[in-house]
């Protein structure tokens, strides 16, 4: 007797020969190519893209001596000119993850669109898709596609294939960056779950009529067994081969995990802000409604075990996008918007019957619509798909000849310098022969200048140092007898935090081991105190290494109070005294559970500071609060005016989840006595 079809499976179009899916997704994805080759990051906060490549190319272990959100293959989250090596790990990347993903859209769309429909469709999703989103970004999507089609194949083959991709891509993401690397990972882990407990004993497979039940001889058959122990060799191998090829000792592999959790636990608290785009908060509820009626769509018919498993992925992959588009609220919505836009299409992988065709196209045209919207306009590539294909051989060629790699090198330099990485003649000149390091980020001055032996903070970029480990790391390395022998020292920071806060015991430590050298474009006329930082301007303080200047610290008082209340900064007991304050309060129960849905409310530092006494207004990191806050600094500092911190007389706290009145505030007041540079002492 011929077997009827799945429960749940739609009659109809035969699958399409793997080779004419293969060719139909790889010309979606060259067609959806960005049109211009080799964009340079800009410096400034971006020039952590060049600190990961550097990162790479110079062999820096992740975890004791470099972390960030990015991973030791962070680079690879886009296609940039620093280095051959690292750019042609990003192209391949990058290539692998568009072309994954337009094959999952076409696999999705076909049975149910036909051939041409559903290629046109993919096009337009992979090629919005890819040019609105990191390749990081995009490898969650295409790990969303196949942990959704295991659920959906029969075939043992198919399972391990589609299993060990998985589990290869999970680990390697892990690599990539830390966040989208725990939401493959934990992708892999439900469809392996999926296949172990599908592999044990039958599931109930949902209304319908009776149907027969394998018969099992034990709790778990060789065939899945033999699927799930290969998709864990692939998560686990990878990762291990890509560390010892990249450099990596896998003796730091545990501290480089426990760093980045660090990171990706302080992210939302120390990071969320919200610019006002309002219309993409609608945007973003409408296209969440739009997945859900899809989704449902394409489960509706199917049994309970693959309903489960598909909603369970689908809410922890959608809740983690949330994440990411909506926790940094600027245009970080549109990551948002294109993975769900992705999602809506590859909901057809789990069975998406003939009838709601209608509702997953409108769905696609919606939510289209809404990244466009959203992203300010329609992708270049979209309008130039010919221009895309000849950028994309243009990055190939490039790579693959010497001489005109050493040329797009070099472009890339010069690009640097255009916009704002220039170093004067006199201060290259110190910097030969001695370590140097740039704070707190213009890491990409070691691209533009090869010359420079680039000696880097651990975090990448101070304001990435938002936990007490995190801030640790940095202020250890700059008290320890690696420091570098020069800083360059920008008064900058981003979400009007106080600069000299980024983070609180680096910066104490920079203060205590640090002279100023010279400074480099000041602009006086901004000099004020407090300083106003300005964003990309080229003024650099040049400090040098000293033996640490500073003494013990003596307690001054303390000061018990509460949100809105007034606390005054008590003066030192002699002149050539810094006085630094520790802060610690509590979260109400409603911000917390704020701060694990989405993000919790931030806290902000109001108070008088400066000679004469000005309103100042900062954003405070409750995780780091603990640690010593410079409040006032003695002359015998010797950083000039604009490069010393603002000297607070009075400060209270406001938000966190608190009105005024309520909460409890703690500060405890200590004084730091600073010797003059020169006459500083080894040890602290």
């Amino acid at each position: 007797m011929t077997p009827g079809p799945a429960p749940g499976r739609r009659e109809g179009r035969a699958p399409l020969p793997w080779p004419a899916t293969a060719l139909l997704s790889l010309a979606a994805t060259l067609l959806g190519w960005r049109s211009v080759p080799w964009r340079v990051a800009a410096p400034g906060l971006d020039s952590w893209q060049a600190a990961l490549a550097l990162g790479y190319q110079h062999h820096l272990q992740w975890g004791p001596q470099v972390l960030f959100t990015f991973g030791p293959f962070g680079f690879a989250e886009d296609v940039l000119p620093y280095f051959r090596a690292t750019a042609a790990i990003g192209l391949a990347f990058a290539l692998a993850m568009s072309w994954a993903s337009a094959a999952l859209v076409l696999s999705a769309l076909r049975p149910s669109w036909g051939t041409v429909p559903a290629s046109l469709a993919t096009w337009a999703v992979v090629c919005l898709a890819s040019n609105t989103l990191e390749t990081s970004q995009l490898a969650t999507a295409v790990a969303l596609g196949l942990a959704l089609a295991c659920l959906s194949v029969s075939s043992q083959r198919a399972q391990a294939r589609l299993g060990a991709a998985l589990g290869a891509l999970a680990g390697f993401e892990v690599l990539v960056e830390i966040s989208a690397g725990l939401v493959c990972t934990g992708l892999f882990a439900v469809s392996m779950a999926y296949l172990v407990l599908r592999g044990g004993r039958a599931l109930p497979q949902g209304p319908g009529p009776a149907r027969p039940r394998p018969v099992r001889a034990g709790p778990l058959s060789a065939g899945p067994l033999r699927t799930v122990l290969a998709a864990v060799g692939a998560f686990v191998g990878l990762p291990l081969v890509a560390l010892a090829a990249g450099g990596q000792s896998l003796g730091n592999l545990g501290s480089y995990l426990v760093g980045s959790f660090q990171v990706v636990l302080g992210y939302a608290p120390a990071m969320a802000t919200s610019t006002g785009r309002v219309a993409e908060d609608w945007f973003g509820l409408g296209e969440a409604v739009l997945l859900a009626v899809t989704a449902w769509s394409a489960l509706r018919h199917q049994g309970r075990a693959v309903r489960l498993s598909a909603a369970v992925m689908l809410a922890g992959w959608g809740w983690a996008a949330l994440k990411e588009g909506y926790v940094r609220h600027d245009t970080h919505d549109v990551v948002f918007l294109s993975l769900v836009m992705v999602a809506i299409a590859l909901a057809g992988l789990v069975g998406l019957p003939r009838g709601p065709v209608p509702t997953q196209a409108a769905a696609l045209a919606l939510s289209g619509l809404m990244v466009v919207l959203a992203n300010g306009g329609l992708p270049a590539s979209l309008g130039a798909p010919w221009s895309d294909v000849r950028s994309f051989a243009t990055e190939v060629a490039d790579l693959g000849l010497g001489r005109d790699w050493a040329h797009t090198q070099a472009v890339g330099r010069f690009q640097e310098r255009l916009l704002g990485g220039v170093l004067p003649g006199w201060l290259l000149h110190d910097l030969s022969g001695v370590t140097m390091a740039a704070a707190p980020w213009e890491d990409s001055l070691a691209f533009t200048y090869p010359e420079l032996h680039w000696d880097p903070l651990p975090v990448v970029q101070s304001y990435n140092a938002y936990t007490p480990y995190l801030d640790h790391l940095d202020a250890g390395f700059l008290l320890g007898p690696r420091a570098p022998r020069r800083l360059l020292f920008q008064p900058a920071t981003v979400d009007g935090r106080n600069p000299w806060w980024v983070p609180p015991a680096a910066s104490e430590a920079m203060l205590c081991r640090y002279r100023q050298l010279a400074t480099v474009a000041a602009a006086p006329h901004r000099a004020t105190n407090p300083p106003t930082p300005v964003l990309g301007e080229s003024a650099w303080q040049v400090l040098g290494l000293v033996p640490d200047r500073c003494g013990p610290a003596r307690a001054l008082g303390s000061v018990t109070t509460t949100f809105g209340h007034t606390v005054q900064v008590p003066a030192p007991t002699s002149p050539g005294e810094m006085v630094v304050a520790e802060l610690s309060f509590g979260q109400p129960l409603g911000a917390a559970l704020e701060g694990v849905l989405l993000k919790p409310p931030p806290v902000h530092l109001e108070g008088l500071a400066g000679r004469p006494a000005v309103p100042v207004r900062y954003r405070l990191v409750s995780a780091t609060a603990g640690e010593a806050h410079v409040m006032t600094t003695p002359r015998s500092l010797g950083y000039s005016l604009g490069y010393t911190p603002p000297q607070l007389h009075s400060f209270e706290l406001s938000g966190g989840g608190w009105r005024a009145g309520t909460g409890r505030l703690t500060a405890r007041f200590y004084e730091v006595a600073v010797r003059p540079a020169g006459t500083g002492r080894s040890g602290r």
